[in-house]
């Protein structure tokens, strides 16, 4: 007990980033969103299909806004299509692909031509290592490839494996991540195998150079390169729930979105990943950042989050304990809030380690005329390290550390 309690106290120590802030935007849709790009600081796209109804079959929404609006663009009527990937080599030429076509604007999506490459099953990634030079991935390791902006596809190589994302890190050399992961170093005429997922399948990649990259997918596998994929390390990441996307903002610092709401950042090239708050219980298929802060990760039902802070919201130990106070603590589970701030709300929320959101929160008793002191029951959590987030009507808010020990 003196030893978890020492531990508590050295986190209370700390003034650090304590609570991953995203917040929900507006989609207007309850599509299955499956990649986001954004060739612009507020110009975004994201891309689907309109599960479970499919009434619009392939989706896809633009912002010109940072993501405060999204509106729905047409791709020519065609509509029993599922769309998987997005990529644009500037704000107005862009690509989308889906089972057999590619789909290509050259106005910002105002208007699409279409290209039927053949593919016999789902293509899952379009990556462009230059802007005349493309190339789009088929299920099956086909891989078709264009050096006139997508004005011609034609089927230029193969992998033996299932395959469901590539990447390129130079105009030469590229990856291809499946069922095992595969290099080119000579713009994909041949392809070289690098290591087997075993009982993993890999569907994203992020590189931070021509040799340190990342790759994630299924049962919560990182696997992190430092010389050019010749050797690929795994990581911890904590969960063992599929991992969909990564992205790299910096050297040092990524993010990773998956299964069930999970984002996961790290800050110190993937030595340690902190789970985040994403507020959603939806799976997460893509992210995608603009800026060392600004991100935007999608998903079913129509799911857009943003973030601004990278994230994170710093809270200082000293305004925490200007605002809230919260004992006994550590407890067994019965918590007395007192707040300095009438106009913070008493509708509190309460998150684990792993970020995921513990849903009722039984309040034993609440001042309702000051809005200021209540006590919660926590009792039926286990025991553990708990985050408590108390927001006013402005959308500001402060994060509080508590451990159940019973």
């Amino acid at each position: 007990m003196k030893k978890l309690s020492l531990i508590f106290l050295c986190l209370l120590g700390l003034n650090v980033a304590l609570f991953a802030q995203w917040t929900q935007q507006t989609s207007g849709t309850a599509a299955r969103l499956s990649s986001v790009f954004f060739p612009a600081k507020d110009t975004g796209y994201a891309v689907g299909r309109d599960y479970p109804t499919g009434a619009h079959g392939g989706t896809i929404f633009k912002t010109t806004n940072g993501g405060n609006n999204w509106t729905m663009l047409t791709i020519n009527g065609y509509d029993s299509i599922t769309l998987q990937s997005i990529y644009f080599t500037s704000v107005d030429i862009g690509y989308a692909v889906e089972r057999d076509k590619i789909y290509k604007t050259t106005n910002g999506g105002n208007s699409w031509t279409i290209t039927n490459i053949g593919c016999t099953n789902q293509q899952y990634s379009v990556f462009f290592s230059l802007s005349d030079t493309g190339y789009a991935l088929c299920e099956n390791g086909n891989i078709y490839k264009t050096i006139n902006s997508g004005n011609n596809w034609a089927l230029f190589s193969n992998v033996p494996t299932l395959s469901y994302c590539i990447y390129f890190t130079s105009p030469d050399t590229g990856y291809i991540g499946g069922n095992a992961i595969y290099k080119t170093t000579d713009r994909g005429i041949n392809w070289t195998f690098q290591m087997s997922a075993s009982v993993n399948t890999f569907f994203s990649f992020s590189f931070t150079s021509i040799d340190t990259g990342y790759a994630v997918g299924t049962n919560g596998s990182i696997f992190k390169t430092t010389n050019g994929g010749t050797n690929w390390t795994q990581q911890i990441s904590g969960t063992i729930g599929n991992l969909m996307s990564v992205f790299f903002v910096a050297p040092d610092t990524g993010y990773i979105v998956g299964q069930g709401g999970k984002i996961l950042k790290t800050n110190d090239g993937g030595n340690n990943w902190q789970p985040q708050v994403s507020g959603t219980s939806n799976n997460l298929e893509s992210v995608f950042f603009t800026d060392a802060n600004t991100g935007y990760a999608v998903g079913p039902n129509g799911i857009i989050l943003k973030t601004t802070n990278g994230g994170v919201v710093g809270v200082s130990e000293n305004d925490k304990e200007e605002s809230i106070k919260i004992y006994p603590n550590p407890s067994g589970g019965i918590f007395n809030v007192q707040m300095a701030n009438s106009a913070m709300s008493p509708l509190i929320e309460v998150y684990n380690l792993f970020g995921e959101k513990v849903n009722k929160i039984p309040v034993l008793d609440q001042l309702m005329s000051s809005r200021k002191s209540f006590v919660f029951d926590l009792s039926f959590e286990s025991d553990g390290m708990y985050f408590v987030k108390a927001s006013d009507q402005n959308g500001n808010s402060v994060v509080e550390k508590i451990i159940i020990q019973k």
